[in-house]
């Protein structure tokens, strides 16, 4: 019967077997031991991927300081004022746009 089987596969979960060594876990485990090995090896490289990534974005923060303090500038307070600079010259031109159809619309009703 089906239950059988199924008690039968999981009591080999707990067997002893042969794994490739390659896999950095013991060579010689349970299917259960050497999935909490691969659970633990996973969870180190992921700690040591998260570690590398606070690194490297710390350093970033740094050398864009660094930068901002031996040139003056503050590129994000330059960003900020681009923007604003930006938004001004679109209200400006269609501010004028609107004033160039106001002029055209005047010059066509006396004209």
């Amino acid at each position: 019967s089906y239950s059988t089987l199924l008690v039968a596969y999981g009591d080999r979960l707990d067997q002893p077997m042969i794994f490739d060594p390659a896999a950095g876990v013991s060579a010689t485990s349970s299917v259960s031991d050497y999935a909490a090995s691969s659970i633990g090896w996973f969870e180190g490289v992921r700690q040591q991927a998260s570690t590398a990534s606070d690194a490297k974005e710390a350093l970033a923060s740094r050398s864009a300081e660094a930068l901002s303090n031996a040139t003056g500038v503050n590129v994000d307070q330059e960003m900020s004022l681009l923007l604003d600079l930006e938004h001004t010259y679109q209200a400006s031109a269609r501010m004028m746009k609107t004033v160039d159809d106001m002029m055209t619309a005047l010059l066509n009703a006396v004209g």
